[in-house]
């Protein structure tokens, strides 16, 4: 069904367009021209009636952004309440959404397909006598269709978003109840090390491990439901040596780095100061390093290059992460901070797949809101000469 929207939309914007600047063949006879004028209106006319049943949203502008066409989805989805009429109006008179403005431009710039997502804020109609009207999440594919002119299929996304927070809400409700066993549990694991056969205590090591890891799940999940209800993560800020917590999150994965044999090849100066909250930079790194590990294959190299950019009214800090896994397909790069979102993109080993059974989804999620809350930013490409992950998380020096 997507599909055949989408050709229609292009075949309908192709026609338009081709039908508003179309020029007398000479070489044809009037009879011939006229028919096939005709039979071009007949398909425009087919067209404009199956994009008007389309359960998406489809509308299309000119060069100078007047809205040539507009469908019922579309026109209900934007709270359109003019008619389009035989006078081309400006999108921007209709619809008052800088984001849809901008995509248009960039599609127009680039010539290529374009997509967006973003919260629609609806106008007030009447503005002495107004009707609140809900915001709506909606995203936006864009295709350009020559002579200037775009088409934009419009998707409502408030039951995908609906869903979304309806499985936080519930993750954050199991994780609240299981954080007390959890701890009983550790607390007798822990208590009974010392007491129990030497040989049984590799078992129980290993239940304090698996026990501590689902704790750390657990207030993963929790603090992500805390900034769901608009509680920002607490800050202790202070000023600290990055470099060092580096080393320091790369020593507590020394367990797995050397099961493997992989090494840290660090790049920077030995001491970099900056203001911070230390124990959430190092969870920071602990969970970007420990990704680089899990998705590497042995015998090879995590880079981490830490350096300097002075910006024109505040110096930052940038870090970059490498390392040699097989990195993330294209579908999966807009979707990586997602929380459990899990990539199923195929790997040359199949026990080296990145988000794999051995993480639980949240890891870049939490890297996420880590950063943000330091006022920085991070982004995941693939790196051109390991093909491996590439985090670049930017930071500022000094808080303010």
């Amino acid at each position: 069904m997507e599909l055949i929207i989408f050709l229609g939309g292009f075949i309908l914007g192709a026609g338009v367009v081709y039908f508003s600047r179309r020029l007398p063949e000479p070489d044809l006879s009037q009879t011939l021209a006229s028919q096939a004028i005709a039979n071009l209106e007949r398909q425009i006319m087919t067209w404009e009636q199956i994009m008007q049943q389309a359960p998406e949203g489809y509308l299309q502008v000119d060069e100078e952004n007047h809205l040539y066409f507009c469908n019922h989805q579309a026109r209900q989805l934007l709270g359109m309440t003019t008619p389009i009429g035989t006078e081309r109006k400006l999108l921007l008179q209709i619809v008052r959404s800088f984001e849809l403005d901008q995509l248009i431009e960039q599609t127009r710039n680039t010539n290529k397909p374009r997509q967006k997502a973003w919260i629609f804020h609806p106008t007030v109609d009447d503005p002495i006598d107004p009707v609140e009207k809900a915001d709506i999440p909606i995203k936006a594919y864009s295709l350009p269709l020559g002579y200037g002119h775009v088409g934009i299929f419009i998707e409502d996304r408030q039951e995908a978003v609906t869903l979304a927070q309806q499985r936080d809400r519930w993750a954050a409700d199991v994780a609240h109840d299981l954080k007390t066993p959890l701890t009983s549990i550790r607390l007798i694991a822990e208590s009974l090390e010392s007491k129990v056969d030497p040989a049984l205590k590799p078992w129980l090591e290993n239940l304090i491990k698996q026990t501590i890891r689902l704790s750390d799940l657990v207030q993963d999940i929790l603090e992500l439901g805390k900034i769901d209800t608009g509680i920002p993560l607490a800050m202790h800020l202070e000023t600290v040596d990055l470099a060092k917590i580096i080393h320091s999150a790369w020593h507590s994965l020394e367990p797995l780095s050397t099961s493997k044999q992989i090494k840290l090849e660090y790049i920077g100066s030995s001491e970099f100061m900056l203001e911070a909250d230390e124990s959430k930079l190092y969870r920071l790194l602990l969970n970007l390093l420990d990704n680089g590990i899990k998705h590497s294959p042995s015998l090879q190299t995590i880079v981490v290059n830490l350096s300097q950019d002075s910006l024109e009214n505040s110096k930052t800090v940038l870090i970059e992460i490498i390392d040699c896994g097989s990195g993330f397909s294209e579908s999966a790069l807009p979707h990586v901070f997602d929380r459990f979102y899990q990539s199923e993109q195929p790997q040359l080993n199949p026990q080296n797949r990145r988000y794999n059974q051995n993480g639980s989804g949240l890891g870049l999620a939490i890297a996420y809101q880590i950063v943000k809350s330091h006022k920085g930013k991070i982004s995941v490409n693939n790196h051109p000469e390991t093909g491996g992950a590439w985090v670049k998380v930017t930071l500022p020096i000094k808080q303010t």
